[in-house]
């Protein structure tokens, strides 16, 4: 068993150093692609695939533009949100599952951790409630109540993993205290393949986000391009459900910063979002905390945060505390509720709460 064991880390090993050098290799020859990570180049990109999926919505007969484009959104959202998946849940497992068993003996801090995420999250729907009903969302819109059909998604993703995050966290969990009560040896060796695999996952995020700007575009073009109307369609009835969605990360946002900084001190708090603030924009913009970990871990190591802080928190928290996925969804929750004429009641609200 210890030979087999022993077989495995070295084959790990040999495949992290195979895989490091084509990475290296790839670094010195790809610096075009540098640029394609920069988050200025995303600007561009989106009002570029603004004008032409509005043009391209305008004139229905031009079907090789149409199929072009479609043709790129596809391979798009294939290759880039899917190599994107491919990485996430190896670099979650790992992250939690080193952090797991180097501290075993902090259990208060994962519980402290879940408490302060149910609470932001609590803050997220509610806001999202708030500006849902401020905006009126829902309203111009005409739905009609159809019954639910049950479809299978299955092939929908070419890694059967890519979903369940959630299941990811459990498992590093359970391996990480089951290795260390009954296996030693294999903690151990599991020890020095999480490392790899979380070196790896890393590069690789930071490799596919190299390609996040020419993606926007084809993803935003195509979206725009098969909507009748484009942008004037866009910015009508369905255009309260993005502002109340902005109006609602906004009074969040006021919300965690004004307790943080009655907790913390205001100067403390501003320090910290000033040092994360490439991070932050980062994940705004490609609009996936996961995602974002090739950036908020970096930067929560450089700002002096304990690695058994960072290395739980950010995994986990990007997996079960999505605030801004809580403001949307009851933001078109309540849209979908005033179009098709139901009440707006207590009842709602504590459904949302409970179901989101």
């Amino acid at each position: 068993m210890a030979g087999l064991v022993t077989l495995f880390i070295g084959l790990v090993k040999y495949l992290y150093e195979f895989l490091e050098k084509c990475a290296l290799w790839f670094e010195r020859h790809s610096r075009f692609f540098d640029r394609g990570q920069k988050i200025y180049w995303v600007v561009p990109a989106l009002i570029a695939a603004a004008i032409l999926g509005q043009y391209l919505s305008m004139h229905p007969d031009a079907e090789t533009g149409h199929k072009i484009i479609q043709f790129f959104d596809g391979w798009a959202k294939k290759l880039f949100l899917g190599g994107l998946a491919a990485c996430l849940p190896p670099l979650i497992l790992s992250e939690i599952y080193r952090n797991v068993r180097q501290n075993q003996k902090e259990g208060a801090m994962p519980l402290k951790a879940s408490f302060f995420f149910f609470l932001t999250t609590l803050s997220a729907i509610t806001c999202g409630f708030l500006a849902a009903r401020m905006m009126l969302v829902g309203t111009g819109i005409e739905l009609v109540a159809q019954e639910a059909q049950v479809r299978s998604t299955r092939g929908g993703h070419w890694l059967p993993w890519s979903n369940n995050l959630l299941g990811c966290v459990l498992s590093a969990v359970v391996a990480a205290f089951i290795f260390a009560r009954h296996a030693e040896k294999a903690a151990q060796a599991f020890d020095t393949v999480a490392e790899y695999v979380s070196k790896w996952s890393l590069w690789w995020l930071n490799f596919m986000l190299r390609f996040i700007s020419p993606a926007v575009f084809f993803m935003i073009a195509g979206s725009i391009a098969k909507t009748d109307g484009g942008i004037l369609t866009l910015a009508g009835p369905l255009g309260k459900i993005f502002g109340g969605t902005l109006l609602g990360l906004l009074f969040h946002m006021l919300v965690l910063v004004t307790v943080l900084s009655l907790i913390l001190g205001f100067a403390r708090v501003l320090k910290f979002v000033w040092h994360m603030k490439a991070a932050l924009l980062f994940v705004w913009v490609i609009r996936s905390s996961v995602g974002g970990l090739s950036r908020t871990i970096p930067a929560a190591k450089s700002f002096g945060i304990k690695e058994k802080y960072y290395s739980f928190v950010l995994p986990f928290g990007a997996t079960v505390n999505m605030d801004g996925t809580s403001v949307y969804l009851t933001v078109t929750a309540v849209a979908f509720a005033v179009a098709l004429g139901l009440p707006i009641t207590g009842a709602v609200f504590l459904a949302l709460i409970l179901s989101i």
